[in-house]
């Protein structure tokens, strides 16, 4: 076999992760077939055991074997038991180390045997560790001598070791890739549909989020404008409030046209009548003299403290040019 020999943690944890994974999960999951142990024993076999001379062919299988698939346990005297010592600093090259003294010190190769090591022992720096071979050739002797008695060899191991020497799992259940392929594809969907479902909520409310803040701003530009609305409105009623008082409450724009009209002789021109909400303005050539007009303006009924609100100017005609202001009330 190939691989790292595991060290006595890694055996120790891989060990209780098997407690923890039992083989119906790996069947479940893995794909791998479920096997029955049965023991290799001298003499007859009992229960959930075979007798050695079956596996060396020197016992007839019976007459209705029964098809399961089992994980065969020998004892330490069917297999080469070997004590392999290295420097404690070459265990991760532990495997690699025995494999090259079994083919220095045995006729045989990695290519003939299999073989696996026990979990080392440390001594005063130095690593030691039990090493078990099985001639390929006698395996496959007692696989096919389970066969005829109606079971496939899925592992084998040494009597009391936790750890396979030979592994023919792939042997007998080839589509346990593509189950795993499957299983794998599977797991990555519930994987995926779980964080999916776990950040539904979050990406949700981040939607709600969203629509709410530009529902926020569609709302305040629209109050906005509601409010430009608003202060239009008011002003435009504030100024039909300053019309009305203007039209009810003062003499109407009417009755000062016409008292203006009626006081200001032949000889003046306006140019401009200015209009506002307590007095009249008016802007205008006199062939006479504004401060004249002024003073007879003064002496009319219905108009009211008339004065010069502005200079006094000659035009090239000889006409006096002035800006005279009324005011709107009770006149005498």
């Amino acid at each position: 076999m190939n691989g790292r020999t595991p060290s006595r943690i890694g055996a120790a944890l891989a060990a209780r992760l098997s407690v923890l994974a039992p083989d119906w999960l790996a069947a479940m999951f893995w794909g791998l077939p479920l096997a029955t142990k049965i023991v290799a024993v001298e003499g007859k076999a009992g229960k959930r055991q075979v007798s050695i001379a079956l596996l060396n062919g020197q016992e007839a299988p019976p007459s209705r074997p029964h098809k399961m698939v089992v994980d065969l346990h020998v004892p330490i005297s069917l297999v080469l038991e070997r004590k392999i010592s290295a420097p404690r600093t070459a265990w991760r090259r532990l495997h690699a180390l025995s494999m090259l003294d079994l083919r220095q010190r045995t006729p045989f190769g990695p290519t003939d045997v299999y073989a696996q090591l026990a979990p080392p022992q440390i001594e005063d720096e130095q690593l030691t560790a039990s090493q078990w071979v099985v001639l390929r050739h006698e395996a496959e002797t007692w696989r096919k001598a389970l066969l005829a008695n109606g079971m496939k060899l899925r592992r084998l191991f040494v009597l009391g070791n936790s750890s396979p020497i030979a592994d023919f799992t792939n042997e007998i259940a080839p589509s346990s890739n593509r189950i795993r392929t499957v299983n794998a594809a599977l797991f990555i969907c519930i994987l995926g549909a779980g964080f999916i479902g776990w950040l539904y909520p979050a990406w949700h409310a981040q939607q709600q989020t969203e629509a709410l803040k530009h529902r926020r701003d569609l709302l305040r530009q629209e109050a906005i404008s509601l409010r430009v609305k608003v202060e239009g409105l008011r002003q435009r009623d504030q100024e039909r409030a300053m019309f009305l008082d203007t039209i009810l409450k003062r003499p109407l724009l009417v009755d000062n046209l016409r008292h203006v009209t009626v006081s200001l002789p032949d000889e003046v021109w306006i140019s401009s009548l200015q209009f506002q909400p307590e007095r009249i303005i008016l802007n205008g050539e006199s062939s006479g003299s504004a401060a004249q007009l002024v003073l007879d303006l003064g002496e009319r009924r219905g108009l009211s403290n008339p004065r010069l609100s502005g200079p006094v100017s000659k035009t090239p005609s000889g006409a006096e040019r002035f800006q005279i202001t009324l005011d709107l009330g009770a006149g005498k």
